[in-house]
């Protein structure tokens, strides 16, 4: 008799860092814990506008001060390279993540094996280095 090991379900957009930790430890732990993992690409603007929602940071503005220190203690517990960006508002919430989540849903869609690498990458640009990232010559920097 075949037993099939439990699916984990993990929805993810490139703007939280941690979808980013989450996506991380579940890639490092997937044999251990001995599931199947499946890594969904979602828009959470769209879920933030379908639920009439806000990002936690623009909700409570204490948690801006602490949002730095947060990061800086997960990454390094994690080994993750995040940093904080200088204007969460302006680098994630007044671009949207679109277009990145699109090419990674094609990706897991069309091309699965790439998934992963693209996704660290989006991280990457966002995340460690503060580069542009929502437009589509990002996308075309992962082909050449």
């Amino acid at each position: 008799m075949d037993i099939q090991k439990p699916l984990l379900k993990l929805y993810y957009d490139i703007c939280s860092p941690y979808s980013w930790v989450a996506f991380e430890s579940l890639i490092r732990y997937e044999t251990i814990l001995d599931i199947k993992l499946e890594l969904l690409p979602v828009s959470i603007g769209h879920i933030f506008k379908a639920t009439k929602n806000t990002p936690n940071v623009m909700q409570m503005p204490q948690k801006s001060v602490y949002f730095p220190k947060d990061l800086k203690l997960v990454g390094s517990y994690w080994g993750i390279p995040l940093t904080p960006p200088k204007d969460f508002k302006k680098e994630f919430v007044d671009n949207s993540t679109l277009n990145p989540q699109r090419f990674l849903t094609a990706l897991d869609l069309y091309a699965h094996e790439y998934l992963i690498d693209a996704s660290r990458k989006y991280w990457l640009k966002a995340w460690s280095r503060h580069e542009t990232f929502f437009g589509i010559d990002t996308i075309e920097e992962f082909f050449n």
